[in-house]
């Protein structure tokens, strides 16, 4: 869990994340939910991680990422919508 300024955005729980076996499964489940209707909210593809984002029927954001070796960066330097999704 990570605690970061949301600025304009509401106070509490952002997104729930999991980890997935590897970057395959993620684009594996791009595919899947392509096929079932169920709209991609956010893709992140940077170095520390590849990811994907939906809503759950409650609206609830629930992220799918397999790990990177890159550097994490500095939230500092991160938009509110890129630090709200670092880890």
């Amino acid at each position: 869990m990570a605690l970061f300024a949301r600025g304009a955005n509401p106070k509490g729980l952002h997104h729930l994340s999991f980890e997935l076996a590897d970057e395959s499964a993620v684009d594996e489940g791009v595919r899947g939910l392509s096929e079932k209707g169920i709209p991609v909210l956010a893709r992140i593809d940077n170095a520390w991680k590849k990811s994907l984002v939906i809503a759950d029927p409650d609206g609830m954001k629930i992220e799918f990422y397999a790990q990177r070796p890159g550097k994490l960066p500095d939230p500092a330097r991160l938009t509110d919508a890129e630090r709200l999704f670092l880890v």
